[in-house]
């Protein structure tokens, strides 16, 4: 397995990239087995070896979808630094549970 290190240049160019257009393209195997991608602003470095990635829906999409099957990748381009930067990510995602809430009608 290789080393992950998700600091440096590589946490410059993930954190803050929907602010500069080059957000992040999440894809994960959806329910009816076939291949699902959307844009994911929100995702920013957490630790060294680690990505979180807010989510709206908790009951449909890649939730429920990740729970079942967990391998996702990602997908990064910029062409707004001093020469292009590509960056493409596998891994396993996890459900933060002490993190999650319900939103509720008032």
């Amino acid at each position: 397995m290789t080393d992950i290190d998700l600091t440096g240049d590589i946490a410059l160019a993930i954190d803050g990239a929907a602010e500069r257009n080059s957000a992040l393209v999440l894809g994960y195997v959806a329910d009816d087995g076939t291949a699902a991608l959307s844009f994911r602003g929100s995702t920013q470095v957490y630790s060294r070896d680690q990505l979180a990635i807010w989510v709206r829906k908790r009951d449909d999409g890649l939730i429920p979808a990740i729970e079942q099957r967990p391998q996702v990748s990602l997908i990064y381009y910029s062409p707004d630094t001093p020469g292009s930067v590509y960056l493409s990510i596998k891994g396993r995602a996890k459900l933060a549970p002490e993190i999650m809430t319900r939103s509720t009608a008032a």
